[in-house]
């Protein structure tokens, strides 16, 4: 069992304060219909590769959330990544190695990063 097996996280929480920092059209193409998709999709990959399920779902709800544009945005992904830090110490409590992997797979999104970890 690994620690991410304990913890409990208010997933409801996370996505509320995703959207209330969401700063675009909640329903356009980097809004939470995008977001949705992204957790479909990495749940079915992570049962293939045998990805944190915790990390993929935790990713789908946050690595867009900083969008100020639904074309190029260079910086999104390094803003979510900060705006998580943010909810570390109060809705996103995941043990130091786990939080670690979510920043660093929302932060490197945006730049097409694959290697590393299978989570990202």
């Amino acid at each position: 069992m690994s620690a991410s097996d304990l913890v409990q996280i208010d997933f409801q929480q996370i996505v509320r304060a995703a959207k209330q920092r969401f700063v675009m059209n909640l329903h356009g193409i980097h809004g939470v219909a995008h977001w949705q998709r992204v957790r479909e999709n990495g749940a079915r990959i992570a049962k293939q590769t045998g990805a944190n399920p915790l990390i993929v779902e935790l990713f789908a709800f946050l690595h867009d959330c900083c969008r100020e544009d639904d074309g190029t945005d260079p910086g999104h992904g390094e803003r979510a990544a900060e705006f998580s830090l943010s909810l570390r110490e109060s809705i996103l409590q995941l043990s130091d190695a786990d939080f670690a992997l979510l920043h660093e797979a929302i932060r490197d999104h945006e730049l097409g990063l694959t290697k590393g970890d299978i989570t990202p």
